[in-house]
């Protein structure tokens, strides 16, 4: 850290030099207790936390700054359990249950899976080692503590599961609803625990077994129509996937589409949909080529790209829409008479959102206006697969009916109802809309209201992003049924990208098997497995790729550098007023970290751009732990858009070209420590980083040249590979970006 940045936050001389001496102890590992209660007594942890990322939680930086905060936790001494009473077990058992409850309607989770943990073990001691030796009491007696003791455990059991189930810990949570119904069958809510895990794993036989068993252990009339209530969704969601079974084995019969590329549709009764290569192919094939069943610009994009295609008007001649003074379509798009037909479809509706709401974000609108369009014109047989526009056909490609779009899964049980009731006033809205300017049955007539509805949530979990390969900047958005059946991993076979038309193409990243799964990736796999799991909570399933299920934790000890497993935690005594939930980590010599430390960084990591955590990254995370990657990138996005911007230097900006370039350095070894084969799996985020490595070495002082074209061969060649870019509209705008 330099003067010139500590500028940026408008510090005193004794605020810079608090900073600066922080900075240095955490370089040094020599951070104290008095350093940290001076920065909070100072007024600029908030400060801090936004310059360093956006952070707004004073609590997140203390977590961050704990990795020495460590006087008064030790290890707890294992107490003689015999000398204590059955009344004072029960008695402590509920104390640890009240403190779990308490942290857990707080939503601080890991306070809650400490106390919990304690009370089942507490209960599981003092019933093996004294209840079931006591000699002195009947054996009557004995069993009758022994439930007491299992009773109430079952139900911390229970709680723990749901706790785990609210941080995307599924497998635990899974484990745990397994303990609670072991100690007590009675438990009406384990079973609920496990149902939903189970769920989420795809196990729908468990789940009918797990709700025979519930029927026969639940007497509670409350709990029986909660049951009752469950029983009957699974019922609905089981009908559902019987009729998607249907829909897709008469797709399958009838639809010869896909004999067209080296796949085929497939059936499976647990995964449901799959698309599965008929050949072997060989990397960067054409897979799939997809036509959108609708599709709209991003409102900041209207003027910049084709109404149609989406390609960068400024490359092509264009034309205007004299009515509703909005859509614009390029010089090619223009000459398709289906394409401007599909415009005056829907020129006047986007007229009236023009003389009406013409500030309005409306691409989500627009988007839906497409959608009921060409739902509309298939459910008339106005639109089929020959009457799309003549450029979409000239490559093979599939056309997806609304039938297809209809029948795409969708669990509506795990959207907030919320959510729903913004579909309800989304139905609502653009049914009026509609009536207003089409009149009252052009809607009606060929869509129910609750069709309307039910598209809502499938595009919201199916629709795709229109994204940039140079920029990664999102052009639009589009639904295209046929995509949605391509499963996710997080080390997927293929790469996605838009053709010339607005097509979606699907090319494989590696070599693929015949019999071998098509395979995609519906998040960012850069991140680590539990950020992967938290943004797939809202697919309501979860990921168990061969990446997920083999993934190390990443963490090592800060001591000896020793790499430390899942089964090294330990739950200790919580200490609130230290910020101490009871949980850490221990090498086999002995050091010890609280494990909210990792979990810290790994959450600042997320959004943190400031280079001097690279030090403290490295003491604490195997070199295959993705966030390397995660904070290597942010630092570098950050830097290089401020570099040639002095009044935007930050205090996490780097100014050096020379340590930026260490820096890329450093992030491609990260990929190569990640993945096995970086260069295919995550092609477009080295596109990404040549591109602005690129920006970089044009902004510096001196002859470049030499390093411009290696960069820009670089990113020609995975462009290349993937995107086919010599023959692409993409083209263009690839030697516009890597103009030397």
């Amino acid at each position: 850290m330099n003067k010139e940045q500590l500028k940026d936050l408008n510090l005193d001389t004794q605020q810079s030099k608090l900073i600066e001496k922080l900075f240095q102890s955490m370089k040094d590992g020599s951070l104290s207790e008095e350093d940290l209660q001076q920065l909070r007594d100072s007024g600029l942890t908030k400060k801090l936390l936004q310059k360093f990322g956006g952070a707004d939680d004073s609590n997140s930086l203390d977590a961050f700054m704990n990795l020495t905060q460590l006087d008064g936790i030790t290890r707890p001494v294992q107490e003689d359990i015999s000398l204590l009473t059955y009344e004072s077990v029960l008695k402590r058992m509920d104390q640890l249950k009240r403190l779990g409850n308490e942290r857990f309607q707080k939503s601080h989770y890991t306070y809650a899976h400490a106390y919990y943990y304690q009370l089942i073990q507490l209960g599981n001691r003092y019933g093996q080692e004294v209840v079931e030796k006591q000699a002195d009491i009947s054996e009557e007696l004995k069993q009758e503590r022994l439930a007491q003791l299992n009773k109430v455990a079952s139900l911390a059991a229970s709680n723990l599961s749901l706790t785990f189930f609210n941080t995307n810990r599924i497998e635990e949570s899974l484990k745990y609803a397994d303990l609670a119904i072991q100690l007590d069958k009675s438990n009406a809510k384990a079973y609920f625990r496990r149902v939903h895990a189970l769920q989420l794993f795809g196990r729908i036989g468990e789940v009918k077994q797990t709700f025979e068993q519930a029927t026969k252990e639940i007497q509670d009339a409350t709990l029986q129509e909660s049951l009752e209530y469950e029983i009957h969704a699974q019922k609905e969601k089981d009908q559902l996937f019987e009729k998607n079974k249907q829909h897709t084995l008469k797709r399958i019969e009838t639809d010869k589409q896909y004999s067209q590329f080296p796949v085929e549709l497939v059936w499976n009764d647990n995964m449901g949909r799959c698309i599965m290569a008929t050949r072997d192919i060989k990397q960067g094939e054409l897979i799939l080529r997809v036509a959108p069943f609708g599709c709209a610009l991003s409102d900041d994009q209207i003027d910049l790209n084709c109404g149609s295609c989406f390609r960068k008007i400024k490359y092509y001649k264009s034309e205007k829409c004299n009515s509703c003074k909005t859509n614009l379509l390029c010089e090619i798009c223009i000459k398709d008479p289906t394409i401007v037909s599909m415009h005056q479809e829907e020129c006047s509706l986007i007229s009236f959102l023009q003389k009406h709401y013409p500030n309005a974000q409306t691409r989500d609108f627009r988007f839906m206006i497409r959608v009921l369009l060409s739902g509309r014109a298939n459910k008339l047989g106005r639109i089929t697969k020959e009457k799309t526009p003549q450029l979409w056909n000239q490559q093979p490609f599939i056309y997806d009916s609304y039938e297809d779009l209809a029948s795409l899964t969708t669990d509506v049980s795990k959207i907030e109802s919320k959510q729903l009731q913004s579909f309800t006033v989304a139905t609502n809205s653009i049914t009026n809309f509609f009536a207003a300017v089409k009149g009252p049955k052009y809607l009606s007539d060929p869509f129910t209201k609750q069709e309307i509805f039910d598209l809502y949530p499938k595009i919201l979990f199916n629709a795709h992003e229109y994204i940039d390969p140079l920029t990664h900047y999102e052009i639009g958005r589009g639904i295209y049924p046929t995509a949605s059946y391509i499963n996710h991993t997080c080390l997927p076979n293929t790469t996605w990208y838009n053709d010339d038309h607005g097509l979606i193409l699907y090319r494989s990243s590696r070599d693929i098997l015949k019999g071998e799964e098509i395979t995609t990736s519906y998040l960012d796999i850069l991140k680590p497995k539990l950020q992967r799991r938290k943004d797939l909570k809202q697919y309501s399933f979860v990921c168990q790729c061969e990446r997920c299920l083999n993934e190390k934790l990443g963490y090592l000890c800060s001591e000896c550098g020793e790499e430390l497993t899942e089964k090294q935690i330990e739950i200790w005594d919580p200490i609130p007023e230290k910020q101490f939930d009871g949980r850490v980590i221990v090498c086999s010599k002995g050091h010890f970290k609280p494990l909210s430390v990792y979990e810290s960084l790994e959450s600042i990591g997320e959004t943190a751009c400031q280079q001097e955590l690279i030090p403290t990254f490295n003491l604490l995370f195997a070199p295959y732990h993705p966030i390397h990657i995660v904070l290597y990138k942010k630092i570098l996005s950050n830097s290089i858009r401020h570099f040639d911007e002095p009044s935007k230097i930050k205090i996490n900006t780097v100014t050096d070209p020379q340590l930026l370039q260490q820096y890329f350095d450093a992030l491609w070894k990260s990929y190569k420590n990640v993945f096995q084969d970086p260069e295919n799996v995550i092609m477009f985020s080295y596109v990404d980083d040549l591109s602005e490595l690129f920006q970089l070495y044009k902004k510096l002082p001196g002859d470049n040249r030499a390093k411009l074209l290696e960069i820009k061969d670089k990113a020609a060649f995975y462009l290349e590979t993937q995107t086919k870019l010599s023959q692409n509209q993409l083209l263009k705008e690839f030697e516009d970006y890597f103009q030397i």
